[in-house]
């Protein structure tokens, strides 16, 4: 216990030490250079009176119920449990009621009916609950593949995780750039939920004994580069719907992480159900395990598997391994329906033209340079 206080605390200390300077830098940019829009002359009191409090207060409560179910449900306690089924029913009730509450509200709601009513707002969200969702499942369970079936530590492990991380940062920068010169963001979108599903696609063929690198790099740069496209478009896409409204373009974007991160959880809670399935079938039925010797390895964790396996049963390891890759590789067909559902989700957000012409520094320079041609 002492010696992960310690771990814990130099890893704080690090990220504080790495990250302050920067910290220092953007706060002195902010306090020097950044100067808010005035928004008239009403005082604390009577902007503290406009938030929705009654509406945070019931909204808070469901999300966190739902939250608990997606949780609790089908690992601390079965799906016809009594505290599942409760939790369900408290979410569903708070949150109808919270909706009920918003429309009453109108333009005062903690989520304007402004916002909500557009649909290319409304489809933008959607697209990031099932791109996100369909990110996290790659980021968590490639880890996983490869610390169990390839038998590698966590700090290998992360390096072998570059190719996606180093694509889709790039990918992200190209992707801004283009799309201001070809004036549209909707591109991106397609783009972004074709190569992500299909490199959720590529990740069900992995097998437990001959995957070469060459698979794994090269999936990996084809989700990075879906995951490049689609980061950030979301957002801006509903920035430039709300355009028009500028008041309402932080709750549009607050709007977009708030679904972001639903999805992932969502999506997060599905993957686990179906890998726990997956892999309790494949230890019992096809590796042979005894349920004592199932559960003894699924005690170890992820780093002990080999370990566990050699000690105890070291003639159906391979079997083991078979059944670890067939339940990992199972998982990532749930991405691969959610990046198709996003595809579709993907017709229905408007073109908007990002700057009309005549309007902004980049179309001014571009008239000017005509002009002097």
């Amino acid at each position: 216990m002492k010696l992960y206080a310690v771990t814990v605390g130099i890893c704080f200390g690090a990220f504080i030490m790495i990250n302050l300077p920067f910290i220092t830098i953007t706060i002195a940019a902010i306090l020097l250079f950044f100067k808010p829009p005035q928004r008239g002359n009403a005082n604390l009191l009577s902007r503290l009176r406009s938030l929705d409090v009654v509406g945070s207060a019931i909204f808070i409560p469901g999300i966190f119920m739902l939250l608990l179910v997606l949780q609790r449900g089908g690992q601390q306690d079965p799906w016809n449990s009594a505290t599942v089924i409760g939790l369900l029913t408290g979410s569903g009730v708070m949150l109808l009621r919270f909706v009920a509450w918003e429309v009453r509200q109108g333009d005062g709601a903690l989520i304007p009916g402004a916002v909500v009513a557009r649909r290319s707002v409304i489809f933008s969200v959607l697209f990031g609950f099932f791109h996100m969702g369909s990110l996290t499942i790659a980021s968590y369970y490639l880890p996983e593949w490869f610390q169990v079936v390839q038998g590698v530590d966590p700090l290998q492990s992360g390096i072998r995780m570059l190719p996606t991380v180093l694509s889709q940062l790039l990918t992200i920068m190209f992707a801004s750039g283009v799309a201001i010169r070809i004036g549209y963001y909707n591109p991106w979108f397609f783009l972004a939920a074709t190569f992500m599903c299909t490199s959720n696609a590529l990740y069900t063929q992995f097998d437990a004994v001959s995957t070469p690198a060459s698979h794994c790099i090269g999936y990996q740069v084809i989700q990075g580069i879906g995951a490049g496209f689609g980061m950030q478009m979301t957002s801006l896409s509903v920035q430039l719907e709300l355009k028009d409204s500028p008041d309402l373009v932080p709750v549009g974007i607050a709007f977009v992480m708030f679904l972001q991160y639903l999805g992932s959880t969502f999506t997060q809670v599905a993957a686990g159900a179906i890998f726990n399935s997956e892999l309790q079938t494949g230890l019992v039925e096809r590796a042979g395990l005894s349920p004592a010797q199932a559960a003894m390895l699924l005690a170890g964790g992820t780093r002990s598997v080999r370990d566990i396996a050699n000690e105890h049963f070291p003639d159906h390891l391979s079997r083991v391994l078979e059944g670890y890759n067939s339940a990992i590789t199972k998982v990532f067909f749930i991405p691969v329906a959610c990046t198709a559902a996003a595809f579709f989700l993907a017709l229905g957000i408007k073109w908007n033209k990002i700057e009309e012409v005549g309007e902004g520094p980049l179309s001014r320079l571009r008239n000017k340079r005509r002009t002097e041609a």
